[in-house]
């Protein structure tokens, strides 16, 4: 008798959980997937931020320059030409 049920329940088991086995791989690979797009959006995110910022800190150093270059030709009494 073990020789006829051992068969039919590995049979009733191993399909499903192929079956299983095999979604599961296709929901694995979907949720890897999203995982990587997402990681990839986070980081042009914040390559946009550190860009911007950069931005405005050449933006803050010309000014730094420039005030006190321009304070020193109103002391000097020097024309500055705008080209």
């Amino acid at each position: 008798m073990l020789g006829f049920v051992l068969p039919w329940i590995l049979a009733v088991i191993a399909i499903p959980l192929e079956m299983f086995i095999e979604a599961s791989q296709h929901a694995f690979a979907k949720m890897y997937t999203v995982f990587i797009t997402l990681l990839c959006h986070l980081a042009n995110m914040i390559a946009y931020l550190i860009e911007g910022f950069f931005n405005i800190l050449v933006h803050v150093f010309d000014i730094y320059i420039i005030i006190p270059v321009q304070i020193a030709n109103l002391i000097s009494g020097k024309q500055v030409s705008a080209s």
